[in-house]
């Protein structure tokens, strides 16, 4: 809001979020977000990156023009100027690869089948994240938690052994079976 009151553009890099988490952008208002699709949302290495615009910002043109963010009526024309689309389809840049987008649509549908509202309440069931992570660190394992829930584990094979990893998943599981986690509280410190 402080940034917004100085016309300062406000964006949201939601790489790690989307697909994780709903994203209320009527409520939000950012000026523009962006995202990647390949990690949450299963478009897989390669997949096309997602831009948000609000619509406040349409008449704006992009920095970096390209003939799909051309109006329809005159894409075709090959004229040398470029004719901006009044809408989020004017920040378009070029021809998608259609083999990188064809499973992220079946991956969307599935998100809007399902609902993000759903995903998120399950997702919330299965983590716990930051009372597990301190329980990994009182059964002498180090992670590196990342807010708002995702537990990082480094399995570097200069130094990490089979019998590591093999342990791991076993404390991890005793920490969930015996749910140690709970021992801990939901309160956020300063190191993670």
């Amino acid at each position: 809001d402080a940034a917004k009151k100085k016309n300062i553009f406000v964006g949201w890099d939601l790489c790690h979020s989307i697909g994780a988490i709903p994203h209320d952008f009527e409520r939000i208002q950012p000026d523009f977000a962006v995202w990647c699709s390949y990690k949450y949302l299963n478009g897989g290495p390669g997949a096309a990156a997602g831009l948000y615009i609000n619509k406040k910002h349409f008449n704006k043109v992009p920095g970096l023009t390209g003939w799909h963010g051309n109006k329809k009526e005159t894409q075709f024309d090959l004229k040398n100027t470029f004719e901006h689309e009044n809408n989020a389809g004017g920040w378009q840049t070029g021809t998608q690869h259609v083999l990188s987008m064809a499973p992220l649509e079946g991956s969307l549908n599935m998100f809007n089948e399902v609902g993000m509202d759903k995903l998120r309440e399950k997702s919330l069931k299965i983590t716990h994240a930051m009372r597990i992570n301190e329980a990994l660190k009182a059964n002498r394992v180090i992670p590196d938690f990342r807010y708002p829930n995702v537990i990082r584990l480094a399995p570097v094979p200069f130094y990490v052994s089979y019998e590591d990893v093999f342990d791991v998943i076993e404390i991890l599981e005793k920490i969930m079976k015996n749910k140690e986690y709970e021992e801990y509280s939901k309160k956020r410190g300063i190191v993670a």
